[in-house]
């Protein structure tokens, strides 16, 4: 709010009383407030106003503070705020027609800047997370129906004390003695440097050694799936309340895992952690911190990374290019529990201490910073408490109903199996192995932020791990059967960010969704783009342009001149037929010729019907 009557100020308040005091009898007045967002306690000095007839979208003071406000829509207040700020603020909340401050306040976020600016004070201190942190804690005694029952079933974080008490990790798992356990040339899943924060498969020990010993950054995070890597899973348990929990577990034993046997051992230095993201599979998670502190922030139930992109992203126009962990964390994480979510509900702001054990259930967005130097080992599993999605999950396989079979068959109990039958993904035989079965928001989560490496496609290479820089065939929008090239902007948790040629871009695609560029063949079929007709027509490869990757010769199917395309307008041909490709087929009666058409059914065991452009099919 840049415009308007200030009636007062005050400091050191919180949402809660802000807002108790605009709503009180004292100041009878107040429709509104704004404060600077940048604090790492409570809020800095709050501007409370009588009328306001300015407000602006984004905000940056100084250089530096940016700015939330709430607004009163209530309708005896309404004739106090100038008619386009309602319109705007109704517009942001999605035209909700809301007119009642006691039931749907909104803290509105003028830009998430994360730069050099916005990060001025760095991270808040161990103290001062210690000081937020109202999470509850439990001692590691209590029973597995005990557990199921207080936390899983109603879905509740909670901090878990003494499991790791007489763990062999707590003496053996060290920066120097971890230093050498392995050797040098072993590999893992980590980052080391200052480069961008994308995980390498195949890092060598000695590289990550020589950063531990020199407090240099890096950061592990591996599944503990190679001879040296698994020795660790002699050093520590499976906590007591969680244990025998796994609904996955039998599939584990059998090799049938989803994208590894989803146990985790992370390390890292100062600054590293992750941005904030769901756990894959329907999963539950456990954390168990061996040394070091660990900066927890965990959204209330219901809020989704999509949904609420605007609250927790950094903000394009203003930050830097890929922003590491530790800017998005001094920049919006520091202020994560200044933002009301749905009324009353705010994020947590945690403190894990060494030796602790976090839970956080299936579905909770959450995001890990370390405030020190720390160790640590977690594990995702499914719990019957969340039966429903982690069946789906199950099911969710791509290619078998294996899985799902393992499941039913030696993991639930009768009354288990009895409520999976009432699901949508049964009979498992046929739900478990059609695509068109899986269309919940929770299947549709899965496919797009922790795919399965299941993909038919002819080109797809399964030992390719993107990174940032990368070339690669893309499947526009994730989904769509169009291949193009692009440039990976960004690669986090399984899915990529992707600029186009044309500058289009795409974000979150999962990997089933990106193949390794390779170069086009002479003889190769490839869908161009006519500018004048707005359509995509077959065309042969004739040649490569000499000295260029960006640009073919191709001959159109029906024509006999040469064009020279660039990359933006053409694309790779797709294999995979469905209705509404355009393809080449030989009509019946003439076996020498190929004539150009359009897929209009598929009939099964690899027959289709065409539909050919002089009208015959």
């Amino acid at each position: 709010i840049t415009g308007g009557n200030i009636i007062t100020s005050s400091k050191r308040l919180t949402i809660a009383q802000a807002k108790d005091y605009c709503t009180s009898a004292v100041e009878p007045d107040c429709i509104a407030f704004t404060f600077p967002v940048w604090s790492k306690t409570d809020l800095n000095t709050v501007y409370f106003y009588s009328s306001v007839n300015v407000f602006e979208r984004t905000k940056v003071r100084g250089g530096v503070d940016e700015w939330r406000s709430y607004v009163s829509t209530d309708p005896g207040k309404s004739q106090h705020v100038q008619d386009n700020i309602l319109d705007d603020i109704d517009m942001e909340l999605g035209n909700r027609n809301i007119r009642d401050w006691t039931h749907a306040e909104r803290a509105r976020l003028f830009g998430t800047c994360c730069n050099d600016k916005t990060t001025r004070g760095g991270y808040p201190s161990i103290a001062t997370v210690a000081k937020a942190d109202s999470l509850p804690r439990i001692a590691c005694n209590l029973t597995r129906q005990e557990f199921y029952e207080q936390y899983e079933v109603p879905r509740k974080p909670v901090m878990i004390t003494g499991c790791a008490d007489t763990w062999p990790a707590m003496t053996e798992w060290t920066y120097d003695k971890l230093a050498t356990r392995f050797s040098n040339y072993s590999h893992w899943r980590a980052r080391i440097g200052d480069g961008p924060e994308d995980y390498q498969n195949g890092v060598e020990w000695k590289d990550i050694a020589h950063h531990m010993q020199n407090n240099m950054r890096f950061y592990v995070f591996d599944q503990l799936e190679d001879g040296e890597a698994k020795t660790l899973e002699n050093d520590y348990e499976i906590p007591d309340p969680i244990k025998g929990a796994d609904l996955y577990a039998e599939m584990k034993k059998r090799g049938h895992f989803f994208a590894g046997p989803l146990r985790w051992f992370a390390m890292g230095k100062l600054g590293s952690g992750t941005k904030p993201h769901n756990d894959p599979y329907a999963s539950d998670a456990w954390n168990t911190l061996i040394r070091g502190h660990k900066w927890w922030i965990i959204w209330p139930e219901g809020v989704t990374e999509d949904d609420h992109l605007e609250y927790i992203r950094c903000d394009e126009t203003c930050s830097n290019f890929e922003p590491f962990v530790r800017e998005w964390a001094s920049a919006i994480g520091i202020n994560a529990a200044r933002t009301e979510y749905y009324p009353g509900q705010y994020a947590e702001h945690v403190l894990q201490r060494p030796g602790e054990t976090i839970y956080v259930p299936d579905g909770r967005l959450h995001t890990v910073f370390n405030l020190d130097s720390t160790i640590a080992i977690t594990a995702n599993y499914g719990t019957a408490a969340n039966l429903d999605s982690v069946w789906e999950a199950a099911c969710f396989d791509g290619i078998t109903d294996i899985k799902a079979r393992i499941m039913y068959n030696l993991v639930l109990n009768s009354e288990q199996r009895a409520h999976v039958r009432q699901t949508r993904f049964w009979p498992m035989e046929v739900a478990c192995t059609k695509p068109g079965y899986r269309t919940s928001k929770v299947a549709k989560k899965q496919r797009e932020d922790f795919p399965i490496q299941s993909l038919s496609n002819a080109f797809y290479d399964k030992d390719w791990s993107p990174k940032v820089g990368d070339t690669a065939e893309v499947r526009y929008k994730g989904d769509v059967n169009e291949y193009y090239r692009g440039t990976i902007t960004r690669a986090s948790h399984g899915t990529y960010d992707v600029l186009y040629g044309d500058g289009d871009r795409n974000y979150k695609l999962p990997r089933r969704a990106l193949a390794r560029f390779r170069i086009y063949n002479t003889g190769e079929l490839v869908d161009v783009y006519d500018e004048r007709s707005d359509q995509w027509h077959l065309a042969i490869v004739r040649q490569p342009v000499p000295g260029s990757d960006d640009e073919i010769e191709v001959m159109r199917y029906g024509q006999n001149n040469i064009d020279v395309v660039l990359s933006d307008k053409f694309r790779r041909f797709d294999w995979k037929f469905r209705s509404g490709n355009r393809v080449l087929a030989k009509f019946l009666d003439d076996e020498t010729r190929w004539y150009p058409g359009t897929v209009v059914e598929d009939r099964g065991n690899g027959r289709f019907s065409i539909l050919f452009d002089d009208g015959d099919v």
